[in-house]
């Protein structure tokens, strides 16, 4: 691999990274706009991005020391800080959306208890 190759493997890191969080992000708005249908999707296109992000960051391991040298240790420290901070936040991401499912879920059921409750009045 050349260093032209490598750098595109580091920037694809970077990239996709970052996209995979937007789209965490996303999520996240929908869900708290009770909008679970458009959260399940940014989350699908989350995983689709952190998937090529897997790619790239599987392909620089397999580089080795010496080649990401000659690129620059501090540009590869930094995708793998993308990297990993990405897979933090897409599952804390996961959570809040789960969360606000079971407290739109809960919201509703207490709702129809207390309609319930003003029909038996």
């Amino acid at each position: 691999m050349n260093k032209e190759n490598l750098e595109e493997c580091i920037f694809s890191v970077i990239g996709y990274s970052g996209m995979a969080k937007y789209y965490a992000s996303e999520a996240i708005k929908s869900a708290k706009n009770g909008d679970f249908k458009e959260a399940d999707e940014h989350l699908k296109k989350s995983d689709d991005e952190f998937s090529k992000a897997q790619d790239a960051e599987a392909a620089l391991a397999k580089i080795g020391d010496k080649k990401s040298k000659e690129c620059g240790e501090l540009i590869l420290i930094h995708s793998q800080d993308h990297f990993m901070g990405t897979i933090t936040y897409r599952e804390l991401a996961k959570e809040m959306v789960d969360m606000c499912r079971k407290y739109s879920d809960m919201e509703k059921n207490l709702v129809e208890r207390i309609e319930k409750l003003e029909k038996e009045k």
